[in-house]
């Protein structure tokens, strides 16, 4: 009894997709340079193993002269939105970019002169990321209430310069674990290498 082509075929393909997969899996497991390349990027087993599962948003708070505060993201309607409706800002999750988006979002937007301007990081988790109508429906309550974990960033003059700075919310949340874990800070130390030096003698 002759094999139907078709289901020849889908077995071929699901053979290749295995064996594409099992070789990226070794390519990453053996640490081999293969990995490295475009096509290992879609068969290595780790592509997302960068996401978090923490929405993160950026706000650039100003603190006028006479104490008054403006959101100065909320009133720079000017600036270009690249990849949706939100503001550029909130893609520079290093903050490698934060003394410069906050002068030209304060020499974009009204207000008195500044004193300061404060970074404040808002975290909160993607399941809530629905509708309004789904999340009503899931959760029971109206659109967008849900917590909000903030976090303060950094502090910059009216200029940009930076005056104070902090790691996200999600590396102290990192941090704070791996302290609060005894048995993972006796590994740390005794993995720790240690070095024994001796003062060099000047030559005679």
């Amino acid at each position: 009894m002759a094999c139907c082509p078709k289901r020849l075929l889908t077995n071929a393909l699901i053979v290749a997709y295995l064996a594409a997969l099992g070789v990226g899996l070794a390519l990453h497991a053996l640490n081999l340079p293969g990995k490295a390349s475009a096509a290992g990027y879609f068969v290595v087993w780790d592509m997302f193993c960068g996401w978090t599962g923490y929405e993160t948003r950026v706000r650039y708070i100003g603190e006028g002269i006479s104490g008054q505060h403006y959101d100065l993201l909320a009133a720079d309607d000017r600036s270009p939105r690249l990849h949706g409706s939100i503001h550029r800002a909130h893609y520079d999750f290093s903050g490698r970019h934060t003394p410069a988006i906050a002068a030209c979002v304060a020499a974009r937007t009204g207000h008195e002169p500044l004193a300061r301007i404060y970074v404040v990081e808002e975290n909160w988790s993607k399941h809530y990321n629905l509708s309004p109508r789904l999340f009503e429906q899931t959760y029971g309550r109206p659109h967008g209430e849900f917590p909000v974990h903030r976090h303060f960033r950094g502090l910059l003059a009216a200029d940009g310069y930076v005056l104070q700075t902090q790691a996200s919310w999600l590396a102290v949340q990192r941090q704070e674990a791996m302290l609060a874990n005894p048995k993972l800070m006796t590994e740390v130390q005794r993995g720790r290498d240690v070095f024994t030096a001796r003062t060099a003698s000047a030559p005679r």
